[in-house]
């Protein structure tokens, strides 16, 4: 790929490749190495200059789409109160459940048995 082509393409390779890094996004610890390599090889191969100017178009974009999404939920929460008390709602519900499985994960590591254990496994192996 001649180096013109590559430099038009470099943001398109680096959003994902940055809410790969990002220390918010979970994924495996190979995962996040490889993504770091795959950008220092887009680096080297586009020069530090061209980079820094794609990295940082990229981020803008992020945060200007960021932006529109609160705006619009901001408008959307002005105009439909009764949604956003929905949804505020709606995330109390969540937490709460967060909470509680957080207790029983403490409880079942604490000494709830055996059992306690399998019981909160079943419900989400992911969470150890």
């Amino acid at each position: 790929m001649d180096q013109e082509t590559l430099r038009q393409h470099v943001p398109h390779m680096l959003k994902p490749l940055q809410r790969l890094a990002a220390p918010s996004y979970r994924a495996s610890h190979d995962l996040k190495v490889l993504g770091e390599t795959v950008v220092m090889q887009v680096r080297e191969a586009v020069g530090s200059t061209d980079f820094v100017q794609a990295i940082t178009k990229v981020d803008e974009e992020r945060r200007h789409v960021k932006e529109d999404r609160k705006r619009k939920l901001a408008m959307q929460t002005m105009m439909d109160p009764q949604s956003a008390a929905r949804r505020k709602q709606a995330k109390g519900v969540k937490k709460q459940a967060q909470k509680r499985k957080a207790t029983e994960l403490r409880r079942a590591r604490k000494g709830g048995g055996l059992h306690a254990y399998r019981h909160v496994m079943q419900d989400d192996p992911s969470s150890f």
